[in-house]
């Protein structure tokens, strides 16, 4: 055997794995969490720097004044308030949701195609059927004439003649009612401008009248028909909110009525509603004369994925990695926000502040006792810094005045919203020095919505364009304007003398088509959708940047909190797709076809 051989004689290693025996059966050893070297805690501590803290207790009650003040009326940018009268109750009734109110385009419009107009009908006629008629007339005989009076005609149809439209229009024409057409008249009717309603609709039983408009209020939204909040110029909503609380003379002693604080929404693109909408009123009072109400709480850590634990035991959330951060310098917030989630973050308590929703509140001031029994004022920032200099968040500010107080703003909770029923892309074409309305989706005659592009293919195929009047021999040709397809609608800009500021304005596209009889038409392309339909339809130059703006109709649907359902058809404005090119070109010269 030589030196090589027993170096390289084979070996086996064992390894001892020793286990600790618990002589006690249950968990309260454990749970104690005993620590055998405390020496090492503080060590560790005293390395983090925790020993140079002034103050080691911790909040166990936190006592604070608030005044709260609920909201009581919405006013439109053009039409009636809601309520249309001040409050005259103590305690003033609160507002309902903002949403259906702000975006209120109703759900039973003209804009409705014929597949709810004959639902609608249906509807009717079976409560007509269902009621006690009049002895001069059967039900059979209100029915008929009911729909003699308000037929479903070929109006609500348009180009897209499919089949599934052509269904409709064979079970509809002529043997259903359009409800919505008799529901505006109904209203009316109701209303008592019995001179604007035909005299058939007079004679209907009016338990058949109020049980249409007692079901559409159950389930649509029903707003005044000149009540609006959309401005077409900017392409926002705009409205404002008011709190008003009436006086008490009858109360010992008198109280007088406290000063109206009024909220402004002007630039409220539609869909999600929230406080950062509203900016208060040059005008607006404030809640220093309100009733101060007093709470006290037992304050408790706040809560957030990644947040330090507040035990030794527990390992923080691996959800959220702050050590993957990559911020520059001069991105301080997300600096800041790391350092308060990492090393702040269990400093910090929440105390709940009871609210209605729909209201304002104010706290004053904040007394905080912790485990030592020091107790600590807490003052508004505002009161502490001086005029101009304050600094705050989740506060209302408006045009060169701020408040201390906070909004919890009257919105909805869960809302459903169904597809989009238009949308229409709001652009700039720099080539052709316009800007353009091109509508994607345009409405169609079974309230679903259809692609306009292939609306307007559908066009063309049906009524082609005249040829070009040439003679023979031509060598060239020369055209004032090209084409563009029907869903694109100029806004042409335009400088008013009396306001310096440009603007966009509507334009009108013709094109010449063949008629039925061989000749040749001129045929004005208007607008198939709601959004650009207004005349004149005037929007502002700022409206619309570079990066363009996308408009949207659909269909929302909520359950309020009283159990009330609304259902309404909004608007909101969406972040667009850049600037576009629409092909539209000038003077043009082409070598012609052969003939």
């Amino acid at each position: 055997m030589n030196a090589v051989s027993s170096i390289f004689q084979p070996s086996i290693t064992i390894w001892q794995r020793y286990l600790g025996v618990p002589r006690d059966p249950t968990l309260a050893m454990p749970l104690q969490a005993q620590v055998r070297d405390p020496l090492w805690f503080l060590a560790r501590q005293w390395q983090l720097g925790e020993f140079a803290g002034n103050d080691a207790g911790s909040p166990i009650q936190a006592s604070y004044g608030v005044r709260t003040r609920v909201l009581t009326q919405f006013v439109p940018k053009q039409g009636a308030a809601f309520p249309p009268s001040p409050p005259t109750a103590t305690p003033a009734p609160q507002m309902p949701p903002a949403e259906p109110l702000a975006e209120q385009e109703s759900a039973t419009g003209s804009s409705m195609g014929m597949r709810f107009r004959f639902q609608l009908g249906c509807y009717f006629e079976r409560w007509v059927s269902t009621l006690t008629p009049p002895p001069t007339s059967t039900p059979a005989q209100i029915i008929s004439d009911v729909r003699q009076q308000y037929p479903i005609t070929s109006d609500v149809l348009t180009i897209e003649d499919t089949p599934s439209t052509q269904l409709f229009g064979l079970v509809g024409g002529g043997k259903s009612t359009d409800g919505v057409k008799l529901l505006s008249d109904v209203q009316a009717l109701l209303a008592g401008a019995a001179n604007t309603v035909p005299a058939s609709a007079a004679s209907i039983p009016t338990a058949a009248l109020t049980a249409l408009v007692t079901h559409c209020r159950s389930v649509f939204d029903l707003p005044p028909a000149d009540s609006s909040s959309w401005d077409p110029k900017w392409l926002q909503y705009s409205f404002s909110v008011e709190s008003q609380v009436p006086g008490n003379s009858t109360a010992n002693p008198p109280q007088p009525a406290l000063p109206t604080i009024t909220l402004d929404c002007t630039d409220f693109p539609g869909g999600y509603l929230d406080w950062y909408y509203f900016s208060l009123d040059a005008e607006s009072g404030n809640l220093d004369q309100d009733p101060e109400q007093y709470y006290s709480f037992l304050p408790t850590h706040i809560s957030f994925k990644g947040a330090p634990a507040n035990t030794h035991w527990h390992f923080e959330d691996a959800q959220s990695d702050f050590g993957q951060l990559d911020v520059e310098k001069a991105n301080l917030p997300a600096v800041l926000v790391s350092e308060f989630a990492t090393i702040y973050g269990n400093d910090w308590f929440v105390v709940p502040v009871p609210m209605p929703i729909g209201s304002l509140a104010s706290i004053d001031t904040v007394v905080v006792a912790d485990t030592f029994g020091t107790r600590t004022l807490i003052r508004p920032t505002s009161a502490a810094t001086p005029s101009g200099a304050t600094w705050t968040m989740f506060t209302l500010t408006g045009a060169n005045t701020g408040t201390d107080m906070v909004l919890l703003a009257p919105m909805l909770g869960i809302v459903d919203d169904g597809p989009d029923l238009e949308t229409v892309d709001f652009l700039r074409d720099d080539v052709a020095a316009l800007g353009w309305g091109v509508e994607r989706t345009v409405p169609g005659p079974l309230d679903v919505g259809i692609d306009a592009f292939e609306s307007f293919l559908v066009r063309i195929s049906g009524q082609p364009a005249p040829p070009p009047a040439l003679t023979p021999n031509t060598q060239v040709a020369y055209g004032l304007g090209s084409t563009v397809p029907d869903n694109w609608i100029p806004l042409v800009p335009t400088l008013d003398p009396l306001n310096p500021p440009m603007y966009l304005q509507r334009g009108v596209m013709t094109r010449e088509t063949l008629s039925s009889t061989g000749s040749t038409e001129v045929l004005n392309i208007e607008p198939r959708g709601v959004i650009l339909s207004p005349s004149p339809l005037i929007i502002a130059d700022q409206a619309v940047s570079n990066a363009g703006l996308n408009v949207a109709r659909y269909c929302r649907r909520a359950r309020l909190m009283d159990g009330s359902v609304a259902l309404w058809i909004a608007r909101q404005t969406r972040p667009g797709v850049g600037p576009g090119s629409s092909g539209l070109l000038f003077d043009q010269v082409t070598t012609p076809p052969p003939t």
